[in-house]
């Protein structure tokens, strides 16, 4: 279905695929989490047949090996990663999985696994010379060996991506998580960060549908998550209502920044950056058609989330401490400098985590002194909030980089904050740079 996709005939089979690296690595993201797209029951979470790719990917049903090769080879071309994820059925032979993996790394050369288990041979997996530089994501810390510090595991849970929904939707009880989740407190070892993926709503879909609508599905509704955490933003399903579909983009923007900019590896599922919708159907597990096809979106609807992520990434990728924040030192200056983290809310220092507050600033620097700061504003009241604004050593103010009230929602002139408090909307989210004066007239920096 050209008209539902890209317009090039292939996109969803592998051949397409090998086009796609440019899109992917023009958004700026280094990694292509491959999702099963099979004809007939499609998510193929099934025992057997770990040795194959499955043919119907391929464009040649007979070479189907040779064209997932040369994909994979394209994508690293383009110095993106392929991870791929395996289910294997319960009481699969913990060795037969290795051999499997084995198999795609030594002759696909994949780049890390997602695995669908609860009998996972982690450490085997990492005790093997052949799998030394695999990434694993798994679900379940208690199996990982006490190797998830070593950068070669990763978690892969929904803590997550339930806090921050819950606290988009304006839950009490819910910033105190939310804030526990953005900086990964309490873990030592990484975590894969998403708002979205296969097995649920799609971005757009999360804050315009409150239920799953699964009837196409023939389970009578039945299947699928019925707690999923969505926000229809005042109107089940589609709206003509500009109040109901400004707040919608303002949420998905919001969302985004909070993943994006997150302690974390961000995961974004794909279609998400061009507002792609399964028309609230969260669990499409047997619909190969225009329901579950990504739509590419050929009118341009949704061009603003494809141009926020790209900054939202410019910018993660300009200030690495952001992906390397200290939780344990949240209190008290290093001499003339400040924690790497500290958060703030409408008096400086002092923020209020309690159970009814519905909004925080979080303000990161690397703790040298040496760089700029960060300072994130998240206001998800259902009115305004302002926020006083920490004093900056040295002569450093602060400048708005992005507002997502705002319809421009990046401020390419970053203007400097002169007030000492920051007034936010209803809603949304700001994200403001503390930096030398001179810098902001005439450092050369281009706007990430």
């Amino acid at each position: 279905d050209t008209e539902k996709t890209s317009g090039d005939p292939n996109y969803g089979e592998v051949s397409g695929e090998v086009k796609a690296p440019t899109l992917y690595s023009h958004n700026g993201m280094l990694l292509d989490k491959k999702e099963p797209s099979l004809k007939i029951n499609y998510w193929g979470y099934k025992d057997g047949f770990y040795f194959a790719p499955r043919s119907t990917y391929s464009s040649d049903p007979h070479h189907p090996v040779a064209e997932l090769k040369s994909m994979i080879h394209q994508f690293h071309l383009h110095q993106m990663e392929v991870i791929l994820q395996f289910y294997f059925a319960p009481g699969t032979d913990q060795n037969l999985m290795v051999d499997c993996i084995r198999y795609w790394v030594s002759e696909f050369h994949i780049d890390g696994i997602h695995v669908k288990s609860d009998n996972i041979p982690v450490e085997m997996l990492i005790s093997d010379p052949m799998l030394s530089d695999l990434k694993i994501m798994y679900r379940d810390a208690s199996r990982m060996g006490g190797r998830l510090s070593d950068g070669q595991c990763a978690l892969y849970d929904e803590v997550f991506p339930f806090a921050a929904r819950r606290f988009l939707r304006g839950e009490d009880y819910s910033i105190q998580d939310f804030v526990n989740a953005f900086t990964n407190n309490g873990l030592m070892f990484p975590r894969i960060h998403y708002l979205c993926n296969y097995d649920g709503f799609t971005l757009r879909d999360l804050f315009s549908y409150e239920h799953k609508h699964n009837e196409a599905n023939g389970e009578h509704n039945a299947d699928g998550r019925d707690l999923n955490f969505s926000f229809n933003c005042g109107q089940e399903g589609l709206s003509r209502s500009k109040t109901v579909l400004s707040l919608r983009k303002r949420q998905m923007l919001n969302g985004l920044t909070m993943l994006i900019l997150s302690h974390g590896t961000p995961l974004l599922y794909a279609g998400d950056e061009c507002g792609n919708t399964q028309k609230g159907n969260n669990n499409p597990y047997c619909q190969d058609n225009a329901l579950s096809w990504t739509d590419w979106d050929p009118k341009g609807k949704f061009t603003f989330l494809t141009d926020y992520i790209k900054a939202l990434v410019a910018f993660r990728n300009r200030y690495p401490f952001l992906s390397n924040i200290d939780v344990s030192n949240t209190r008290g200056r290093w001499e003339a400098n400040y924690p790497k983290i500290s958060f703030h809310g409408r008096e400086a220092w002092q923020p209020d985590l309690s159970a009814y507050s519905h909004a925080v600033g979080v303000m990161i620097c690397n703790g040298k002194g040496t760089s700029d700061y960060i300072y994130i504003a998240f206001n998800l009241l259902w009115k305004k909030t302002s926020f006083a604004l920490p004093k900056l050593p040295g002569e450093r103010k602060w400048c708005l980089f992005a507002d997502t009230a705002s319809d421009s929602i990046i401020c390419k002139l970053q203007t400097e904050v002169r007030e000492e408090a920051l007034t936010l909307e209803p809603r949304s989210i700001s994200i403001l740079i503390g930096r030398q004066v001179h810098d902001q007239k005439n450092d050369g920096r281009k706007d990430p």
